[in-house]
């Protein structure tokens, strides 16, 4: 079908500056669509497109994320799925769009991978259905490396869910890094182990962590990701002989800080 493109004359400038402006001021997307030929083989120009109107003329607009040449089957499915839920040009200065944009961020996760399965040829979306369902508990899922008392380290596949790290810990979850080197690296353990009476297990400086914990990393957004095998490695090297310390150690090791009325007002002061 003919598009009737937007016709205002900004829209045909050969100045990208100038293009780009107009775009920021009058793009409104409507819906998706997605360019390709084949997923099994390595394509040139696949690209995915939001498709959108002037918010002028009413002409038809678009704006589009390429698409690797090289990623095929399951690599190139995870490419796209990730563009789809990222790509967000021109955002944060046209109401409608952010509102667009807002709707698409906030969907079911059903109804997310329905559009998107929606974008693919008819032939190809029980393959990319069953494939993005495998990319999803994949990626629902961390590596990392769980240390129990009195036994060497090991690595171990964990839902991400709070649920199933309280679970790994028995209790709430407490978050420490420990690592001056690398501060994404997290170690998570019992926030109530030492109350509970928890075994102690490994000595953080001068702090005993009490009962299981698992080391975990974060990301640029702050969720937890898997390790990687050097880090595997790393931290398996480091917590790999059991430690052994009495339930005095553990208690001692606790260390609550109290103020006097005065001492309190004067950081106050101070802060």
């Amino acid at each position: 079908m003919t598009k009737d493109w937007c016709k205002c004359p900004e829209h045909n400038t050969k100045d990208f500056v100038k293009l780009t402006d107009f775009y920021y001021k009058n793009f409104i997307p409507d819906n998706w669509r997605l360019d390709y030929t084949t997923l099994h083989e390595q394509e040139e120009n696949r690209t995915l497109y939001i498709e959108g109107h002037c918010n002028d003329c009413r002409g038809f607009m678009q704006s589009g994320s390429g698409i690797s040449m090289n990623n095929t089957d399951k690599n190139l499915i995870e490419e796209i799925w990730n563009a789809f839920n990222s790509y967000r040009p021109f955002l944060n200065s046209v109401t409608e769009r952010n509102d667009w944009y807002e709707h698409q961020d906030e969907m079911p996760q059903e109804y997310k991978t329905e559009e998107f399965v929606s974008l693919f040829k008819e032939l190809d979306r029980e393959y990319v259905s069953q494939t993005l369902q495998e990319i999803l508990d994949e990626q629902n899922k961390i590596n990392v490396l769980i240390v129990e008392p009195m036994k060497k380290p090991y690595a171990k596949i964990i839902d991400k869910k709070l649920e199933s790290m309280q679970s790994v810990v028995g209790g709430w979850i407490e978050c420490v890094g420990f690592d001056e080197n690398d501060y994404n690296i997290t170690l998570v353990c019992n926030e109530e182990g030492k109350l509970e009476g928890l075994v102690g297990n490994r000595k953080i400086g001068d702090d005993i962590i009490a009962g299981t914990f698992f080391i975990t990393k974060s990301n640029d957004e702050g969720e937890f990701v898997s390790l990687s095998q050097s880090e595997i490695d790393k931290y398996s090297d480091r917590f790999i002989a059991p430690e052994k310390y009495t339930d005095e150690d553990v208690e001692n090791s606790i260390y609550i800080e109290v103020y006097s009325d005065q001492e309190q007002d004067d950081e106050d002061l101070e802060g």
